[in-house]
């Protein structure tokens, strides 16, 4: 079911000016840590709209805040936050963030293929960096769940791999592959869930790592599957988009509290959860975060009067402030960055922070 894996192009019409979600809010089922990392989150969607702005002086005091307030950053907004530092002109904090990318598990020879921060190597801090980072990299795995990460990563490529096989079954082959794929998600999403309420929290980055396999990940930059060429790392983890399958396949068992919790203390994007969420055949659509599945005819289709859409645009827009989101308007704006940078690459020009 490749719609889990892509991200959707989808064009959204007929709204008002860019404007930035607030970055405090109030909820009354979380913990102060939880308002934290959902600041976090916040404040990461307020550096990268500075950078699809390419206003990327104005990122820095984000990522400054950030650096100094969170001890476990993801691994892209590390990469992202080096790259920015260095085009906004400033070498103290991309050093910083440089450490802090090897820290957080990015390769060298990933770091070293990055056509801007190759900027870094004119300066002598570049070498003592690149010297530490043996160290820095022992203590990415000394953080992370080796051992449950060894478990879980054959699960998600096992998982992908039948859904590739029902995705690509034509004729007699296909219903029979499709119910098999159906009984193996079941079983995955029960492990997954199992390993959730385990741990107290979703299996992610902060637990297991980054990955640096992108088998079977769509690049919505490229439009194929990633291939992490160009100093374009793969530096996320995927499994969450197993029980966005047992969604599509039909699951029931509603999972959104038990998920929740893990955005507010870091152990989820809220980009994942909103996608997994949404994905729920019956949810109700005052509680959709993303444009599509149920929302989809209503953003998409012309005959729906304009106050309609214009309400769910700011009950979306609302939903979505509430987990950390991004804005509907900064997705459009990514959205119309990544046309321009696949024209930028066509030429040859990869100075440019490709946000995913």
């Amino acid at each position: 079911m490749k719609f889990a894996i892509k991200k959707c192009m989808i064009k959204f019409t007929g709204w008002p000016g860019i404007f930035l979600l607030p970055i405090f809010f109030s909820y009354s089922n979380v913990s102060a840590q939880a308002k934290n990392y959902i600041r976090y989150h916040q404040l990461i969607n307020q550096a990268e709209m500075h950078i699809v702005l390419n206003e990327f002086s104005k990122a820095i005091p984000f990522y400054d805040t950030i650096y100094h307030e969170y001890d476990f950053i993801f691994a892209r907004d590390c990469y992202y936050a080096t790259q920015a530092s260095v085009l906004a002109g400033d070498t103290s904090l991309a050093f910083l963030y440089l450490r802090k990318c090897f820290k957080q598990g990015i390769r060298k020879a990933d770091i070293e293929a990055a056509p801007i921060i190759d900027d870094l190597r004119i300066y002598p801090q570049w070498a003592l960096v690149m010297l530490e980072y043996d160290s820095l990299h022992k203590m990415y795995l000394g953080k992370i769940n080796v051992s449950l990460r060894k478990r879980i990563i054959p699960i998600y490529e096992t998982e992908q791999y039948y859904n590739e096989l029902s995705d690509n079954a034509t004729g007699a082959k296909y219903l029979p592959l499709l119910l098999k794929y159906k009984r193996k998600n079941k079983i995955y999403t029960d492990s997954i869930i199992n390993i959730i309420r385990s741990i107290g929290h979703f299996p992610g980055e902060q637990e297991i790592g980054i990955i640096d396999s992108s088998m079977y990940v769509f690049d919505s930059l490229t439009q194929n599957y990633f291939n992490p060429l160009k100093g374009r790392p793969y530096v996320h983890t995927h499994e969450y988009i197993i029980i966005a399958h047992y969604y599509q396949m039909w699951g029931t068992v509603n999972y959104d509290s038990l998920l929740f919790k893990s955005i507010a203390n870091g152990y989820l994007r809220p980009q994942d959860f909103a996608f997994i969420s949404d994905q729920r055949s019956s949810k109700k659509k005052k509680n959709f975060y993303t444009p599509f599945v149920k929302m989809y005819k209503i953003f998409n289709n012309k005959s729906v009067p304009e106050k309609k859409r214009n309400y769910y645009h700011d009950l979306l827009n609302r939903n979505r402030a509430g987990i950390g989101c991004s804005s509907l308007e900064q997705e459009r704006l990514w959205r119309e960055r990544i046309k321009w940078i696949r024209g930028e690459w066509k030429n040859k020009n990869y100075r440019i922070i490709a946000l995913d």
